[in-house]
């Protein structure tokens, strides 16, 4: 995993302890309940400076290395959780990218959570769509402890409730933005886009995200 997302799921991980740390004090008898917010801004987080790419050249690594299924089907299931690979199809992660891909990747993961992955078929599948997707209490908090600590983050008006981007050196951008109890990230990486196209598709990429969420 990158350092990027490596720094991404600590946040995640930071702000998921401190929600269950207030619940915890609740149920002790000893908090008012609106710890979470302010516990979450405590967590420690480092800066993002990597991709989420394959394993390959470019200095890109995989993402993910669980097992795998092919996305299909609604983008939530009957317990609630969001499946990341409904919301981002292969034709829009071809789109995204502007070459073929391989079959989405899905993994679900705990809480309500999902990621995506699409690798293109070509350049020994460096170039990376990659999509989170969460559901649930946590998540604002999540979003919110991510906006803070993650390297040089833009605003981006006009997606979901509220939304940033955040381009760094390497060959990826990544766009996070909150709808509701709904947290998602997706993230093109690109070895050969100039970043500013690079960060077009992925907001356009984010647009369509959303349209897709439910």
């Amino acid at each position: 995993m990158s350092a990027s997302f490596g720094t991404f799921f600590t946040v995640r991980a930071g702000a998921y302890a401190a929600v269950a740390a207030a619940a915890l004090l609740v149920a002790c008898g000893g908090g008012d309940g609106d710890a979470p917010g302010a516990q979450a801004g405590s967590s420690p987080a480092s800066d993002s400076a990597g991709s989420a790419g394959s394993g390959s050249s470019g200095g890109t690594t995989n993402v993910s290395t669980r097992g795998s299924s092919s996305g299909s089907g609604a983008s939530s299931s009957s317990s609630g959780a969001i499946k990341a690979c409904a919301l981002v199809t292969k034709a829009d992660a071809e789109r995204a990218l502007g070459e073929p891909v391989n079959a989405g990747e899905e993994h679900p993961g705990r809480n309500n959570t999902s990621e995506c992955t699409y690798n293109s078929t070509g350049n020994y599948g460096a170039n990376v769509v990659f999509v989170y997707a969460g559901k649930g209490p946590n998540e604002r908090p999540a979003y919110d402890l991510a906006k803070r600590t993650l390297s040089r983050p833009e605003a981006i008006s006009g997606i979901g409730d509220d939304a940033f981007a955040i381009n760094l050196d390497a060959p990826v951008t990544q766009v996070h933005f909150v709808k509701g109890d709904s947290y998602v990230t997706v993230a093109i990486t690109h070895l050969q886009l100039p970043q500013p196209e690079r960060a077009q598709r992925a907001r356009a990429l984010a647009a369509t995200v959303l349209a897709n969420l439910r």
